[in-house]
């Protein structure tokens, strides 16, 4: 595929310049900058979502609810107990989603999950 680019004059020398640092063809070296810039925008949106957190509101619910039914499962009503069980479902699926996210942030840097959860400082976090 072909793609004509309007660059200012000064871009263009800037493009040219690097792109004989490089020893590469300027078209080259535009490829692979533009590539890089997309990935680079990817793993940066992953590890922004990646960081997000269950909201606090939700998880201070759930852990109020499921230290209840620990402590005292008879004085859970109904009501709670189904609320406990969608407010699971909501972490689960929230932890699920951060789970693909790692995975895939760690195939974009060519890198293991193991990597990947150090560079971005992650702690488990006990739900008990």
């Amino acid at each position: 595929m072909s793609l004509r680019l309007q660059l200012t004059p000064e871009t263009e020398a800037r493009f040219r310049t690097l792109a004989d640092a490089k020893g590469l063809p300027v078209a080259e070296y535009v490829s692979r900058f533009l590539e890089t810039a997309e990935t680079t925008g990817i793993e940066g949106d992953l590890a922004r979502q990646i960081q997000n957190a269950v909201p606090a509101d939700l998880q201070r619910r759930f852990n109020r609810l499921y230290a209840k039914r620990r402590r005292a499962p008879e004085t859970l009503t109904e009501n709670e107990y189904a609320e406990l069980l969608r407010l699971t479902d909501e972490i689960e699926a929230h932890d699920t989603e951060r789970a693909h996210r790692i995975v895939r942030l760690a195939a974009l840097r060519n890198v293991s999950v193991e990597t990947v959860v150090a560079q971005l400082g992650l702690k488990p976090v006990a739900h008990d």
